[in-house]
């Protein structure tokens, strides 16, 4: 570049290819899925927001959110790479899958509240409830229906 410094090309989901960024692509999907994803942000706020809320129980909330911000970037930059097919839903496995683990340890601590426990537990069975659309696309995928899930 004329500064000097190597500029990159910024990660750019809107190609000819993939016009449409992965909010729009879910938006041209079935009520009930643009619902459950609606949903998942949601729970997962709040959780964030309620383990957030004790001391003891903070490091729980913490790792909830570090594990949302890792799946909303692995999820667009895998978009941008591979479009809106059944393989997104690697992101989920492979972020959500540790997380789900960690939270069944953390759910058997003593250091979350009952009212916390019970907001935790709902994000935890949300979380796995997703985590089995995710597995049955990503071996779907992997059996070959690799089309994608947008109308063209």
């Amino acid at each position: 570049s004329k500064c000097g410094v190597v500029c990159h090309k910024p990660l750019q989901i809107a190609t000819e290819a993939r016009p449409m960024s992965l909010s729009d692509a879910i938006a041209t999907q079935a009520l009930w899925i643009q619902v459950w994803v609606a949903w998942l942000a949601v729970i997962a706020f709040v959780a964030m927001g309620a383990l957030a809320l004790r001391p003891k129980s903070r490091q729980h909330g913490g790792v909830i959110a570090v594990a949302t911000l890792c799946n909303y970037v692995f999820m667009q930059w895998l978009y941008a790479e591979v479009g809106y097919v059944r393989l997104l839903g690697l992101a989920h496995v492979i972020v959500w899958a540790p997380l789900a683990l960690y939270l069944v340890l953390a759910l058997r601590g003593e250091t979350i509240t009952s009212w916390v426990r019970a907001v935790t537990l709902v994000f935890l069975v949300s979380i796995c409830i997703s985590l089995a659309f995710d597995v049955i696309n990503l071996a779907r995928w992997l059996l070959g229906e690799r089309g994608a899930l947008v109308p063209a």
